[in-house]
């Protein structure tokens, strides 16, 4: 008999523990925001870190852009999410969504192992042992459905 998990609640708190603990120092993925979609919010606030904002964007309903920072060219992209070429910055940019975090955590939890131990630590506001490699390897699966970079 296989259980799957389910996500029914997700908190602000723990989506900026896993976007800030996640980016802070990540060598692969990089993130962006729709300014307007953040000044169309009724909650905004002149205190709001950038992952703040981030979350703010993903509660209301609207997207936030993940990007690969290894990506090499314009075919070289992973999983199912919507995702474009930035010129620009040399990225495959992935369009995210809250729906998109909540099934990359539920899988994370379903995979068992270390995947499942990075969810939990991330899950469980006692434990203070939820760290940078935990959380990026958190965001890949969200982003590509597996760890690609370790």
């Amino acid at each position: 008999m296989k259980i799957e998990t389910k996500i029914t609640d997700i908190t602000q708190e723990d989506l900026v523990n896993l976007l800030s603990t996640a980016l802070y120092g990540s060598y692969c993925i990089a993130a962006d925001y729709s300014v307007e979609d953040y000044k169309s919010l009724d909650n905004v606030s002149e205190n709001d870190c950038y992952e703040d904002k981030m979350v703010k964007i993903l509660l209301s309903g609207k997207s936030i852009i993940l990007a690969d920072m290894y990506a090499e060219d314009t075919e070289d992209f992973y999983g199912k999410l919507p995702h474009s070429w930035d010129e620009e910055n040399q990225t495959m940019d992935y369009v995210v969504t809250l729906q998109d975090i909540v099934k990359g955590i539920e899988k994370a939890l379903n995979n068992g192992g270390w995947d499942a131990e990075c969810a939990m630590h991330l899950i469980d506001e006692d434990s203070c042992e939820f760290d940078q490699t935990e959380a990026e390897n958190l965001v890949q699966i969200i982003l590509f459905g597996e760890s690609i970079y370790g």
